[in-house]
């Protein structure tokens, strides 16, 4: 969740806050939506994860994931 209100302090450009109060109700506004963002992304995992038990079994036989040129692979 701190990554992600980072995150979201990065991307709206959000460089300081001129009192802890404003630091709280912005962390407080985020937060419900980061919740939701994280039940969404769960919901998308687990609707993903209904592949058959033999191929989840022969990927982790015989899957190997690497890094190449600062890109992340799968290979069997």
């Amino acid at each position: 969740m701190r990554y992600l209100l980072l995150r979201d302090g990065v991307v709206n450009n959000i460089t300081e806050f001129k009192s802890l109060e404003q630091y709280q109700k912005y962390k407080s506004e985020n937060l419900i939506l980061i919740n939701k963002k994280i039940e969404l992304q769960d919901m998308k995992i687990s609707e993903s994860l209904n592949i058959d038990n033999w191929i989840i079994g022969f990927i982790n036989g015989e899957g190997c994931f690497y890094l190449n040129k600062g890109k992340c692979n799968f290979f069997i």
